[in-house]
């Protein structure tokens, strides 16, 4: 399989199709590998051009298999929502990285349904350059600040600090009241997570394949009486970072973050679906900080969402 690819449009790479089925043809190929298509929509993928060599070579549907043994990229029909997307705030940049303050309901890199509303694809089509990767993840419906690399020599460099943990990440989020942690103090949660095929959430404990998780917290604001009930603010810090940490381990100590539906937050939407309802609200969390050392310059980094979203006491 080649490694080279097509350049990206609008922000998104193409996808690569392994030619390595029995059919005779590209399309019918095709055809074989995804089809939950209907035939039309591959004659048309292939009619506009949107299937190609790895040297950029246009690609026809009755093209024969054998003449493309590295394979074949094409370009996905997706809905173009960027026009859906808020604008992305620039919290500052250096040389081949830059931070940036997500809102939440859009997710950090294309996957899914999430294509052009991801962080990714919009920064690659404002910034004009489609080598814009993020260096670490936060969840669709979470705000905040976001490192990312728009220089591919540069792209290990910062996403290693996440491995080595050299990246401090604070986050704030309102979740259900519990008084016996409204003291002012940090806190640790040191209880490891497992994520299982097929689940959307992870699980708390010692389960098959678990990973050690460290969360330290403390309540900042409250416990209050607001508008779905009695809640409290907490500042948070993931010293460990798996998925969902937050949002698992503060649920396991009965405090889960207010919106959250896969761990019984207050006033949480139905799985799957955005607040719609009057009575439903986003998920109250928001990545506030993070701060880090430059490990060209050696300069201390430090960046703040302006992001003003959680429910206040006020």
């Amino acid at each position: 399989m080649s490694h080279l690819s097509p350049p990206a449009r609008g922000g998104v790479h193409p996808t690569q199709l392994k030619c390595d089925c029995a059919a005779p043809t590209l399309g019918e190929c095709f055809q074989n590998r995804y089809p939950q298509l209907p035939a039309r929509a591959v004659t048309e993928l292939f009619a506009a051009g949107d299937v190609l060599s790895a040297a950029g070579q246009v690609c026809a549907f009755t093209d024969p298999v054998s003449r493309r043994d590295e394979g074949v990229w094409f370009y996905r029909p997706i809905a173009d929502e960027g026009a859906a997307v808020p604008p992305i705030r620039i919290l500052g940049r250096g040389n081949g990285w830059l931070v940036a303050d997500k809102p939440a309901g859009i997710s950090t890199m294309p996957r899914g349904k999430y294509v052009f509303r991801s962080l990714t694809v919009q920064l690659r089509r404002v910034e004009n350059n489609d080598q814009i990767v993020a260096a670490h993840r936060l969840d669709r419906m979470t705000a905040g600040v976001v490192l990312l690399t728009n220089d591919p020599q540069m792209r290990g460099l910062y996403q290693t600090m996440f491995d080595r943990r050299e990246v401090h990440k604070t986050y704030r989020m309102v979740t259900g009241a519990q008084t016996k942690y409204a003291d002012g103090q940090w806190h640790e949660i040191n209880q490891p997570l497992s994520k299982t095929a097929g689940e959307p959430f992870v699980r708390v404990g010692e389960h098959p394949a678990a990973s050690p998780a460290l969360t330290r917290f403390k309540v900042v604001k409250g416990p209050w009486e607001s508008v779905v009930g009695p809640v409290m603010e907490v500042e948070a810090e993931p010293l460990t970072g798996r998925m969902h940490q937050l949002r698992a381990h503060l649920a396991s100590v009965g405090a889960p973050i207010v919106g959250d539906p896969l761990y019984g937050g207050l006033a949480a939407p139905e799985y799957g679906n955005d607040p719609q309802a009057p009575s439903t609200m986003p998920l109250q969390l928001l990545a506030a900080s993070l701060r880090y050392i430059d490990p060209q310059t050696k300069e201390k980094q430090c960046f703040y969402s302006r992001f003003q979203n959680l429910l206040t006491a006020d």
